[in-house]
């Protein structure tokens, strides 16, 4: 086995068979990068072993999401790792865009294109058999005390449950206006954070398919993904009356003008058509 290492975190390793192993570790913070050298963590099997000690928050066929503490400097941080696996036809196999890339960009346009935040992005890694990408990670800091969207909701009220709903109405118009679209903007990638004496702070995470969209086609329909998406996943938690008054607040009118009303058509009928798709 041989190796050479870079100062991008770049490991070329030889695996049995002949086969070459590209595997790559981008750091993205300091903290992280001084913890994984120290430890020596720079093949495809150590990063592997090490990213499997953690407890599993969330698994799928593709996608497992671990958290665990890291030591460092004499303080403890709380992580988070999220591993995506490759697999399918030898198409897709091949060229698949890096879902732990796409995240960590688009944390930053959430960041750059919309009040919002996004976990802060610590470490991606990679690795590819040839050019076949097989797997990826990405590596975060644990947004601490977070709420989903969803689960949030059932116990709010008032005041409060009216303000949060309008802040995300208009931040979500802001970013749509920016060009930015998430396209799996589900109430469960929605996380509210409330830190001491502080407002509530609105996270958006997993958006692995979304990004900036220059042209204007692109962008309406990813702004009716968004929407569509959106509805569904508050619709068990949100009254009709509701739902109306937020989306006034996202197009930014007490009353709504023949365009914002299309609007509002298309995505009914979208998630019409796709409720029926998803029906027995």
């Amino acid at each position: 086995m041989r190796c050479r290492d870079t100062v991008a975190g770049l490991v070329n390793q030889c695996i049995p068979g002949g086969a070459m192993a590209t595997f790559r570790i981008q750091f993205h913070d300091s903290i992280i990068a001084e913890f994984i050298r120290a430890r020596e963590i720079h093949t495809d099997d150590s990063w592997r072993e090490w990213c499997a000690a953690g407890t599993v928050v969330s698994e799928s066929r593709s996608t497992t999401v671990t958290r665990r503490q890291i030591e460092h400097a004499g303080a403890l941080f709380d992580i988070h790792v999220k591993h995506y696996r490759y697999a399918g036809g030898r198409g897709r196999s091949i060229w698949p865009r890096d879902k732990a890339e796409l995240e960590a960009r688009n944390a930053e346009h959430i960041r750059r294109y919309s009040p919002f935040e996004a976990p802060d992005v610590l470490a991606t890694a990679s690795v590819r058999r040839r050019t076949r990408l097989v797997d990826s990670w990405l590596v975060t800091h644990t947004i601490p005390d977070a709420l989903s969207l969803d689960k949030w909701l059932p116990d709010s009220a008032g005041r409060a449950r009216s303000a949060i709903l309008n802040k995300l109405a208009t931040g979500l118009a802001q970013m749509h206006a920016a060009g930015f679209v998430h396209i799996d903007l589900q109430a469960r990638n929605i996380l509210l954070r409330q830190a001491e004496s502080a407002p509530i702070n609105i996270f958006l995470i997993d958006s692995t398919r979304g990004g900036l969209r220059a042209d204007p086609i692109r962008r309406q329909h990813g702004r009716l993904r968004d929407l569509s998406a959106l509805f569904k996943s508050l619709r068990p938690h949100l009254r009709t009356v509701e739902t109306l008054r937020h989306y006034r607040e996202y197009c930014g009118k007490p009353h709504l003008d023949d365009i914002d009303r299309l609007l509002l058509r298309n995505v009914l009928a979208d998630r019409a058509l796709k409720d029926n798709d998803a029906a027995p």
